[in-house]
């Protein structure tokens, strides 16, 4: 099951690169996404409509944003490891910002 849970998550940011649109059938409607280290601290957003907030709050601050995939794996344990450089330029300043990022993602049920 880890391989199908890294090829779900590796084919979730592959369809976000070609469409810049995340497919929302593929989070569970009670997704807890979970941002840790922000200015404001770490921030919870429960269920796809506060992803879909959040997705449009990047939206507004930045003019383009891609995400460069460089290594999905099984973590050991046994959820998925997403390591990604987010790239994006400032809406209003145009200045382009790359962050490291690594994402873990918890599959259950195909989702």
């Amino acid at each position: 099951m880890s391989e199908e849970n890294v090829e779900l998550v590796r084919g979730g940011y592959e369809t976000w690169r070609r469409t810049r649109e995340l497919d929302f059938d593929l989070l569970d409607p009670d997704i807890e996404w979970v941002l840790h280290g922000t200015p404001a601290g770490d921030v919870t957003y429960e269920g796809r409509d506060a992803v879909r907030r959040w997705f449009a709050e990047q939206d507004e601050a930045w003019s383009d944003q891609w995400w460069e995939v460089q290594e999905v794996r099984e973590s050991p344990d046994g959820r998925v490891l997403a390591l990604v450089v987010a790239h994006a330029l400032g809406r209003d300043s145009g200045v382009p910002v790359s962050l490291p990022l690594a994402n873990i993602w918890t599959i259950e049920a195909g989702k």
